[in-house]
């Protein structure tokens, strides 16, 4: 704030500002994995991919949901990755991307809710809302970064 030249309790936003960051640090690092737990792109893309693509929701096994039968790859989420793709600058990547989940959609254009990793097989909600969104808002984004407009 002081480089604007603003007045406030600058002393008390940067102590704030520390124990933020020590308990995001403190709480959130999984050694393990070696990244902020379900917090970066890497990480996530790569601890929640079913293959091909595709990307679960949630790791079944880590966290079941009581539901009976499997779960298949989320649609959505992949599409989240190519929106966070693009906005990392990652174009190239993100095209790839998007154009091998919009070859997943039926002869008509619909997709479903999940996808089968290992065999494709539609699952779940059957057209899906959310899929369509993913699909709608990642091809936006793609054009507008395209045109030089911001995702």
């Amino acid at each position: 704030m002081q480089a604007f030249g603003t007045s406030g309790p600058i002393a008390t936003w940067r102590a704030t500002a520390e124990k933020l960051r020590r308990l995001i640090l403190d709480q959130s690092w999984d050694e393990e994995a070696q990244c902020l737990s379900e917090a970066t792109t890497a990480a996530i893309a790569e601890r929640l991919s079913a293959g091909d693509g595709l990307h679960y929701r949630y790791l079944h096994d880590h966290s079941p949901d009581g539901l009976p039968g499997a779960e298949g790859a989320f649609v959505l989420c992949s599409f989240w990755l190519v929106d966070n793709l693009i906005l990392h600058s990652h174009m190239g990547r993100a095209e790839e991307l998007n154009a091998s989940l919009c070859a997943r959609a039926n002869p008509v254009g619909l997709l479903p809710e999940q996808i089968d990793p290992a065999t494709g097989a539609f699952m779940g909600n059957f057209p899906q809302a959310f899929s369509h969104i993913g699909i709608i808002a990642s091809g936006v984004n793609l054009v507008r970064v395209k045109a030089g407009m911001t995702a």
